[in-house]
């Protein structure tokens, strides 16, 4: 019925609006259709009086235009908001993603995934949490997370949704963990984490890895035998790359966010690459002005 409708007419979906609707996988495709030749905006529930955020990515995988957040809460959620619209520069608009539309989609073949693999090998100028002028030497390490949609029939083979269990997130987002899916605490020695946000038709997986600590050193931290972190990401156009340097203060709540970075799949490119941090603004001003963390970036398509 909304297809019908004038092209100058606009819907606006709240977060748990957009979840009762894709509950029923006939409505995605429409939604990506209504989307052609209308705008879509999407907002937080009226239930987050913390000013939380949903995760932006599954609003922006169905085609919407415009997806809302609470600007005033700097969460991961902002982190991606601030990283998807600086890839054209930081001047607006940025271009939706060419699986939202009809004629792009093909979701249920291996075409368009990518292996992306990263490794971590330095890191320059690393700030103080909270850009403190005083205060002891940080022991940094780093978290390297990958955003990505993949459809619930690769979860378990049979189309239908898993069942799920609630988890929190470290920034307050609700997680659902998917049935047979991998979730394991930060401080995990295999330093592997997956977490999944399903909405019935879809599921947002967050697949997390980290580095060692480096003691003492702030200024020239090295990760000289840092492993290759390896995602497989189905979507490159929607998914994202989220970096976070971390000060160790003895695992899980007790450690303290130094700086963060996210980039868009879809503009990562190989080799050696610097990338530039930022505080939990999104601004690279005063201390946070050098801080760099070095990666070797690998992206080869999936057979």
């Amino acid at each position: 019925q909304s297809n019908e409708m004038s092209c100058t007419d606009m819907h606006s979906f709240s977060e748990l609006k957009v979840s009762k609707l894709t509950k029923d996988p006939a409505n995605v495709p429409l939604w990506r259709k209504y989307n052609l030749d209308h705008l879509s905006r999407t907002y937080p529930a009226g239930g987050r009086v913390d000013s939380s955020n949903y995760n932006p990515i599954a609003a922006w995988s169905l085609g919407c235009q415009m997806v809302a957040l609470n600007f005033q809460t700097d969460d991961s959620a902002m982190v991606l908001n601030d990283g998807r619209f600086r890839e054209n520069g930081g001047c607006g608009y940025v271009l939706r993603p060419r699986s939202t539309f009809p004629m792009n989609e093909d979701r249920n073949s291996c075409k368009g995934r990518v292996m992306l693999r990263i490794r971590v090998l330095a890191a320059a100028c690393l700030p103080k949490p909270n850009g403190d002028i005083a205060g002891e030497v940080i022991d940094p390490f780093v978290v390297v997370r990958v955003h990505d949609m993949i459809d619930s029939v690769k979860v378990d083979g049979s189309g239908s949704s898993p069942k799920t269990n609630v988890i929190k997130d470290l920034a307050g987002m609700s997680i659902t963990g998917a049935k047979n899916s991998v979730v394991k605490d930060i401080t995990d020695k295999s330093n592997v984490i997956k977490r999944s946000i399903s909405h019935q038709v879809e599921i947002l997986e967050t697949t997390e890895r980290k580095t060692d600590t480096v003691k003492d050193n702030g200024f020239c931290p090295q990760w000289d035998d840092s492993e290759v972190f390896s995602f497989t990401v189905s979507f490159p156009d929607v998914a994202m790359l989220q970096i976070v340097v971390m000060d160790d203060d003895g695992g899980g709540l007790l450690d303290d966010t130094v700086c963060k970075a996210a980039i868009p799949v879809s503009c990562l490119r190989q080799g050696y690459r610097s990338v530039r941090l930022n505080d939990q603004y999104g601004s690279q001003h005063g201390p946070f002005g050098f801080a760099r963390l070095l990666l070797d970036v690998s992206i080869e398509n999936c057979l």
